[in-house]
């Protein structure tokens, strides 16, 4: 009380405390005179968060934190990726399983169900082969006891078409083209009393196994090759020939068309005079033009009663449009 008695307007302090032993068996006094002080309570161990390094008692990070990460941010389709879905904060141990949701960046709010995987030493790591090109989010769920989720910040990848160079040298494409140009033919010589001639055509898709196959269309319309100026031309519409259903699924299987090829005709029959360039056409040089493309065709150009098939100016494979489809 000492230490009060030396204030002047203080006429009586009471003081209470509890006092509990202490090891070394002293009174509250006894320990005032050894230590210097008074005894003090004990100071309890406190774990801190590894992330904001707060005592737990005041950290204010999610219970579970996931963190999704992939290695680069373009792929070609059917090439495969590894997602990793890192996790983290107090509860991290309680999760066993991990559900990695994606959806098209164009349709962001319509989050499709991918794949769910184990969790492992603090990770989940699932991979992926796309069929499905576009620019996709990707985000991972995790579910504690009572209806709790935890979701990860979206993040964002590219799922690319194939280019060009993939197909344009395949044998089931190389053949198409030569079977589509025999029937250009015979329709030139079948019709040959009228100089009539037409295109012929397909899509180029890419089967979900990595193969590819051809979805031959509706040839183009009969031309009559007997002025300067006419020439054929073809009009085809995805949607007529392939499945463009459930575009927003990230586990869709359904063939895709990757390209388009086409065949141009021989002048043998066209009327005396007759004259034309070879290889794409203005319409197929259109900046318009969204799938790659292939056009069989003479190497030079050709006029009336040149022989369809001439030593001297082979057929070849011309490619014309965008070197892949454009991925949205």
């Amino acid at each position: 009380m000492d230490e009060f008695s030396k204030l002047d307007f203080v006429y009586e302090v009471e003081v209470l405390y509890l006092w509990e032993p202490q090891a070394e068996g002293l009174s509250p006094e006894e320990y005032r005179g050894a230590h210097g002080h008074w005894p003090t309570e004990e100071k309890k161990e406190e774990n801190y968060c590894p992330k904001c390094n707060k005592p737990l008692s005041q950290c204010i990070c999610p219970e579970v934190e996931l963190q999704v990460t992939i290695d680069k941010q373009e792929y070609e389709l059917l090439e495969p990726y590894t997602i990793t879905v890192h996790i983290s904060g107090e509860k991290r141990n309680e999760v066993d399983a991990i559900v990695i949701q994606m959806t098209k960046v164009n349709d962001a709010d319509n989050w499709r169900y991918f794949q769910e995987g184990m969790v492992t030493s603090g990770h989940c790591i699932i991979t992926r082969t796309s069929f499905n090109p576009g620019e996709w989010l990707i985000r991972a769920i995790c579910q504690l006891p009572g209806q709790v989720y935890y979701y990860s910040t979206p993040i964002s990848v590219t799922e690319l078409w194939p280019s060009i160079d993939n197909f344009k040298n395949e044998p089931v494409v190389l053949n198409k083209l030569k079977e589509l140009w025999d029937k250009g033919v015979s329709f030139a010589k079948e019709n040959q009393a009228t100089h009539a001639v037409r295109e012929y055509g397909a899509f180029i898709l890419l089967n979900p196994d990595g193969t590819y196959s051809c979805k031959e269309v509706a040839p183009g319309a009969e031309v009559y090759l007997i002025e300067a100026g006419v020439a054929g031309s073809m009009t085809i519409y995805e949607r007529d020939y392939v499945d463009l259903s459930d575009w927003n699924n990230p586990n869709r299987s359904i063939p895709l068309a990757v390209g388009l090829m086409h065949t141009h005709y021989p002048l043998t029959w066209a009327k005396a005079g007759f004259r034309t360039d070879v290889g794409p056409s203005s319409t197929d040089k259109s900046p318009n033009q969204e799938l790659p493309g292939l056009v069989y065709d003479y190497t030079n150009n050709i006029k009336s009663s040149d022989p369809e098939n001439d030593p001297n100016n082979p057929l070849k494979v011309w490619e014309y449009g965008p070197q892949r489809r454009t991925t949205k």
